[in-house]
């Protein structure tokens, strides 16, 4: 079955908490990074994705990069064992 890609609000809703404190457990746990962002075996487990977003000003000059996470909607009981 193709996962869906959820943003982490949305997991933390299905698991009970809030986006911060999911954040705060999932660095407490070392699958994030102080920067919020997965270690490579979670990637690679295919538990998240990092999406990169690039914003332009009206004269097509780069303004910044933003990168975020989304959540395997088939890996969310992997993640909330991970959790405990």
């Amino acid at each position: 079955m193709n996962p869906q890609w959820l943003k982490a609000g949305e997991v933390a809703q299905l698991l009970g908490t809030t986006r911060n404190k999911l954040f705060e457990r999932m660095r407490k746990k070392k699958i994030l990074r102080k920067n919020n962002q997965p270690h490579p075996q979670y990637i690679n487990a295919q538990i998240f994705k990092l999406i990169t977003y690039q914003k332009y000003n009206q004269n097509g000059d780069l303004l910044m990069v933003t990168t975020t996470i989304r959540i395997n909607s088939n890996q969310i009981l992997v993640l909330s064992k991970l959790l405990k």
